[in-house]
């Protein structure tokens, strides 16, 4: 059977090397140098993306708190625990 042990799987996880943003730096910068158009395209795509996760985010928060909205109107209250949260928790009895 085999079996990897601690010391192994730490040398797995090691730090970037300080010469490898540079390289990454360096590489992006030569192709801004060469296709400046491309360069701008893709940090505006990038944006882009960005904002659009942004509206992802906001709007899936708005649907969940519209969606709970339209469950506790169309129940109408009729479980004691929407209309009187304390009480019903004190009383325990949730449903009538």
């Amino acid at each position: 059977m085999y079996s990897i042990s601690s010391v192994e799987c730490i040398k797995f996880s090691k730090p970037m090397e300080p010469k490898k943003p540079a390289l990454l730096i360096d590489r992006l910068e030569d192709y801004a140098e060469r296709y400046p158009s491309r360069y701008r395209f893709r940090v505006a795509l990038l944006a882009v993306l960005g904002y659009a996760y942004l509206l992802a985010v906001i709007a899936g928060l708005l649907a969940l708190v519209w969606a709970m909205g339209y469950v506790f109107v169309a129940l109408e209250g009729k479980y004691k625990f929407m209309r009187d949260p304390l009480s019903a928790v004190a009383d325990a009895e949730i449903f009538p």
